[in-house]
């Protein structure tokens, strides 16, 4: 798992080579991470870039916890970087779409934003529009990948939801002092310095949702053929209020993409952006 990290740093060190061009980026706060400048002043979210590289996606625990949604187990290759945000997008992160572009304004804060789909569009958009960059939301695999990130155990730090304190915010079997929604990096982060990948908000991904993984791409890509294209993977990761078998990185959850009366509450996004053509 050291030499993973590595290979990012790299990559971020070369704004020049063929795999990325991070020349109007600034460091992050980590080594492998950056943020893109906004076009209308300030930076954008903090965003570490993943490593190329193979995982098995689904339940890998062969136990009572796995669903028959989450197979058949499959391999999956990433064949290229990519970024992901360090936390999931906070109310502060929306506000600075408020307040340059379409975004309506919330109480400020460092928890994370409570969003439907179509508002984490609207996000996207801007954001696009501010930064030149592809920001999108991950593909379901590239999601678990980057949440597994090298792991196969059934949380990214072991197999028990608590293991030398709480280690996510879920219900309060996951024995953390939050009631809702916690602060952003109020947990310790994966092996590839994600925070809060299980737990806290539910993550929505691009892929339509599909009943098994029968026919799954295996190249990482957002599988949206073949599925309910008005229903979205949207329950990643888990929430402040998931038992600890739903915050595990292989557990799968869905919700209608396209309606504003959908029920939206502790749904947000973990943003990706594309790193080089």
């Amino acid at each position: 798992e050291s030499a993973r990290p590595l290979v990012a740093m790299s990559l971020l060190a070369s704004p020049t080579g063929h795999l990325t061009n991070l020349s109007t980026a600034t460091r992050g706060t980590v080594a492998n991470s950056f943020r893109d400048r906004l076009a209308s002043g300030g930076l954008g979210p903090e965003m570490v870039l993943v490593p190329a590289g193979s995982f098995e996606m689904g339940c890998l625990s062969d136990d009572s916890d796995c669903h028959r949604l989450e197979f058949p187990v499959h391999p999956v290759t990433i064949a290229r970087p990519f970024a992901m945000s360090k936390y999931e997008l906070t109310l502060d992160e929306w506000n600075a779409c408020a307040d340059a572009g379409p975004c309506e304004r919330r109480d400020p804060g460092q928890i994370p934003v409570e969003l439907t789909h179509d508002l984490v569009l609207i996000y996207l958009n801007w954001l696009r529009a501010e930064t030149g960059e592809d920001y999108r939301l991950p593909s379901e695999a590239e999601w678990e990948y980057a949440a597994r990130a090298g792991s196969t155990t059934k949380y990214p730090w072991g197999d028990s939801v608590i293991r030398g304190g709480a280690r996510a915010n879920c219900n309060i079997e996951c024995g953390d002092l939050f009631e809702g929604l916690a602060p952003v990096g109020s947990f310790r982060p994966n092996a590839w310095g994600l925070h809060d990948v299980v737990g806290n908000i539910s993550e929505w991904t691009a892929d339509s949702w599909h009943e098994s993984y029968e026919g799954a791409p295996a190249d990482g890509r957002a599988w949206l053929s073949g599925g309910e294209d008005s229903w979205r993977v949207a329950g990643r990761g888990g929430s402040y209020l998931s038992m600890p078998r739903f915050v595990r990185p292989a557990a799968r959850g869905w919700v209608r993409a396209y309606s504003a009366d959908e029920p939206w509450l502790s749904r947000g996004v973990r943003l990706a952006r594309s790193i080089g053509r």
